[in-house]
């Protein structure tokens, strides 16, 4: 059973792929002379290009358009390409000898980063950027050696949503941040209902427990290693398979896949339901009749909250670094955030406690993701990110439907892994 992760991302399996076959594009159109950017004539306007998620506020947009009243003498063109196509579509860009100025970057970040795709904007935060205003281990997801590549403006962050109704009717108390595994499964147990043939017709939890609850990763910090192959990756899978397939708690993979999950929390079907930042849209929408409340995730091993972030990064080849930093700066001010922070956390702490202050229903999950800051823990920003993952769910769903073993699924997903790092590192990508 997969947990789809940065959903806006979508598809990066080919990302490693492509990036070889565009360094050679690069390698081979610089040798021939064909593959050179055009310089601007003085008496035209700055061109500006920025490659961004589509994003149904019109934010980036509205960011251009005043940094164009501001600076006229600047043409910015925002160029949106969906999930599923999106690190294509920039590599495409790159390859063409066309790259964007600025680029929005979430997990592939490792990726690009590893091939100095990015400008190096430290000297230039330290100058112009209050850096005790952000979240702090979100400058560090930007790191790169002794590089500061960008500050994200949004985090996103998973959480745990849960139908006070439901509660209500149960008597039950509802969860609160201090809860630990026992309480998780006393109270999923409870709100679990079966019919007279055996068949879940509510879920007490729909979604499963992050490795990180367990103590768990499964590629290492710097990315040159598997490391799902441990007792904390073993349990983490045991401990959710038992949900699905012993407790009947949780749903299996083909029920999780099928079935609406913001229908079935909308609908009673699911007392409590794994989420993230990106949701809240979609459950605001679908389930807005249920009088719903957020909770971090119960403390197992440790208490932590999945997060990710996403930021603008400057490219290394833009013509224009100073007026690329200068917009890259609108993307930092509290304005911006605010715009995203109808479904999200923003990275910069004093806008986040001012917002959560306000008492407006679009930012009733902030409350809760503030009690999250020292909690969170992101994913290795490493290449070959996505291919280990791949690997990993596989193993998962190996166990979640009875295939093997846990231990069998980490110690092949680990062989695998090895294997696809060695083979990536004896290839030079």
């Amino acid at each position: 059973m997969n947990t789809e992760k940065e959903k806006s991302e979508g598809g990066l399996l080919p990302l490693a792929i492509l990036l070889g076959l565009m360094l050679l594009v690069l390698v081979y159109g610089v040798s021939q002379g064909f593959l050179k950017r055009t310089e601007i004539p003085a008496n035209k306007k700055i061109q500006l290009t920025v490659i961004v998620q589509p994003d149904p506020s019109d934010s980036y947009q509205r960011v251009a358009q005043a940094f164009e009243q501001k600076h006229p003498e600047v043409s910015v063109q925002i160029v949106e390409a969906p999930g599923q196509s999106y690190y294509q579509k920039l590599l495409v860009m790159m390859a063409s000898g066309n790259p964007p100025d600025l680029m929005w970057i979430g997990q592939g970040f490792g990726e690009f980063a590893q091939r100095g795709a990015f400008l190096d904007v430290a000297s230039r935060i330290k100058q112009d950027v209050d850096v005790s205003r952000f979240i702090p281990q979100s400058l560090e997801w930007y790191k790169f050696g002794d590089q500061q590549l960008g500050i994200p403006f949004r985090l996103d962050v998973g959480f745990v949503v849960y139908n006070k109704d439901i509660f209500d009717q149960a008597g039950l108390p509802y969860p609160t941040n201090a809860w630990d595994y026992d309480r998780f499964f006393d109270l999923a147990s409870r709100l679990t209902v079966h019919d007279e043939q055996g068949r879940t017709t509510r879920f007490g939890y729909f979604g499963s427990l992050e490795d990180a609850l367990f103590g768990a990763q499964f590629i290492s910090d710097d990315g040159t290693r598997a490391t799902c192959d441990t007792p904390q990756m073993i349990e983490a899978l045991q401990t959710n398979n038992a949900l699905i397939n012993r407790y009947h708690i949780a749903p299996n993979a083909q029920q999780h896949t099928s079935l609406d999950r913001y229908f079935l929390f909308a609908s009673g079907r699911a007392a409590m339901m794994q989420a993230y930042t990106w949701d809240l849209p979609s459950l605001r929408q679908q389930a807005g009749s249920v009088r719903w409340g957020y909770v971090l995730n119960p403390r197992i091993a440790v208490q932590t909250q999945w997060a990710s972030s996403q930021a603008i990064l400057i490219s290394a080849q833009t013509k224009q670094p100073e007026m690329a930093w200068a917009l890259c700066k609108e993307f930092l001010t509290p304005e911006f955030q605010k715009m995203m922070a109808s479904n999200a956390l923003p990275s910069d702490i004093q806008v986040t406690r001012k917002l959560a202050e306000s008492g407006q229903p679009q930012y009733d999950h902030l409350p809760v993701l503030l009690a999250a800051i020292d909690r969170l823990v992101a994913l290795p920003r490493v290449a070959h990110f996505t291919e280990a993952q791949t690997i990993m769910d596989g193993a998962r769903d190996s166990v979640y439907t009875g295939q093997t073993s846990a231990r069998q699924a980490v110690e092949r997903a680990a062989r695998l892994m090895n294997r696809m790092l060695n083979e990536q590192r004896r290839y030079g990508s």
